[in-house]
């Protein structure tokens, strides 16, 4: 799906371009947005996702993400 040295993107790399754009839930808080959520949107974007779609590593993971976003923020609504 994506370049190998991309593969796999994970919550951390989630977390880190979205820092400031969901409340996470600290460990073991269901408060706000947990890794298993995340990961869920993972699961979600990754039947949608067309890697031949974007031309460089680095568009790809974004692209990944920013629809990962989306199915998180459609997932929390």
């Amino acid at each position: 799906m994506f370049c190998e040295k991309q593969y796999p993107i994970t919550v951390d790399d989630f977390k880190g371009w979205f820092s400031r754009d969901f409340p996470y839930s600290a460990s073991g808080d269901l408060s706000g947005i947990t890794d298993q959520d995340i990961l869920k949107a993972f699961a979600e974007a990754s039947m949608n996702f067309n890697s031949s779609l974007f031309g460089t590593c680095e568009e790809q993971k974004l692209g990944f993400l920013y629809l990962a976003a989306h199915y998180l923020v459609i997932d929390i609504q």
